[in-house]
């Protein structure tokens, strides 16, 4: 059973809520305005994706070329170290 106490809790807890909703503002929604927002969002975002997708190819195509030149330095570092080698070892 529910005492006085508890019950009075509960009709202040009810009355608040209801003067909560009362005081809520519905406002409606421009509908073409947040088409037109969302589509610019959506514009700015394919900008974005493509820059970086540019800017990431660029990125792999200079460390491949990184890669390339270091390699290349690797194996006439070898060239050199087999000449050496071999002129010790005669």
């Amino acid at each position: 059973m529910i005492s006085k106490n508890q019950l009075t809790k509960l009709v202040i807890i009810l009355f608040s809520i209801l003067i909560f909703l009362a005081e809520v503002v519905y406002t409606p929604v421009d509908m073409d305005a947040l088409k037109d927002d969302l589509t610019g969002l959506l514009s700015a975002l394919k900008v974005h994706l493509e820059e970086s997708k540019e800017d990431l190819i660029n990125r792999e195509i200079q460390a491949a070329i990184n890669f390339s030149d270091w390699r290349y330095e690797m194996e006439e570092e070898l060239f050199y170290f087999e000449d050496n080698l071999q002129e010790l070892m005669a």
